[in-house]
């Protein structure tokens, strides 16, 4: 539901190959035969650098990381059907992520595809925000507003996506393609006071109803959020591999 936008990721092998780092964080090398752990560390260790900001790089804190709006339309394939609005979005718990896994294939022209995969693990994830939600969820009509408090544990996010390889002004520069993001939690938890405006001990009731079945209701919503930030993912990242080239990346 929310990957802490973890296109932030992408965003950090850019910060890693275009500027100097402390030394305690490892540049990598895709001839190393500890190319794919050495990838692995660089990631978590440049997030835990990053995690409140830095103006000489222009980030700003990132854990917590703040997203202004985010808007899904309700997926009339699923049980919850709900319009969902969230403004002035805090999500915290992105720097406590560890990187499971790293492959960077590069195939076999013509014969198998360039393949990327990143697994990111974070122990629990909480998102802060105000939120407008209209539709159903169960038997329930929901039309409520307030600021809400999004809690998920033992978050797993799977990035997969092709990717190619092409020249531009005499470099290699990497692209990638068909990205798809697929997003597992052991536990839920939401809290949405004012689910049905006027009558506090209904909302209260609702709530109780949608946190005893909040794995279900999960897995109805998420796949929005999928889709929407597999798109950011892949624009995020195109947009860092375009400008740098491959091999300042990930070395020689």
């Amino acid at each position: 539901m929310f990957l802490k936008l973890q296109g932030l990721v992408i965003v950090i092998f850019g910060v890693c190959a275009a500027v100097h780092l402390p030394p305690e964080i490892e540049k990598c090398s895709k001839s190393d035969p500890n190319f794919i752990e050495c990838m692995k560390r660089t990631i978590r260790d440049t997030l835990v650098f990053l995690k409140n900001g830095n103006k000489e790089l222009g980030f700003s804190t990132i854990d917590p990381f703040y997203v202004e709006k985010l808007e899904l339309i309700a997926d009339s394939k699923t049980s919850v059907k709900l319009n969902q609005k969230y403004e002035h979005i805090y999500m915290y718990g992105f720097t406590t992520s560890e990187i499971r896994k790293f492959s960077l294939d590069y195939g076999v022209p013509g014969k198998t595809p360039c393949k990327w995969e990143i697994e990111i693990y974070t122990p629990a994830s909480r998102m802060e925000a105000d939120y407008e939600l209209n539709g159903q969820v169960l038997l329930f009509p929901i039309n409520g507003k307030g600021r809400c408090n999004v809690t998920l544990e033992r978050l797993l996010n799977k990035h997969v996506a092709q990717c190619e390889l092409y020249t531009k002004k005499e470099k290699t520069h990497l692209r990638l393609k068909d990205y798809t993001i697929e997003m597992t939690a052991e536990s839920c938890h939401f809290d949405f006071p004012n689910l049905i405006p006027g009558n506090e001990q209904i909302s209260k009731e609702v709530s109780k109803t949608v946190n005893e079945n909040s794995l279900e209701i999960f897995k109805d919503v998420k796949n929005g959020f999928e889709q929407m930030l597999s798109s950011l993912h892949q624009n995020a990242a195109n947009n860092v591999f375009s400008k740098i080239p491959e091999e300042e990346l990930f070395g020689a």
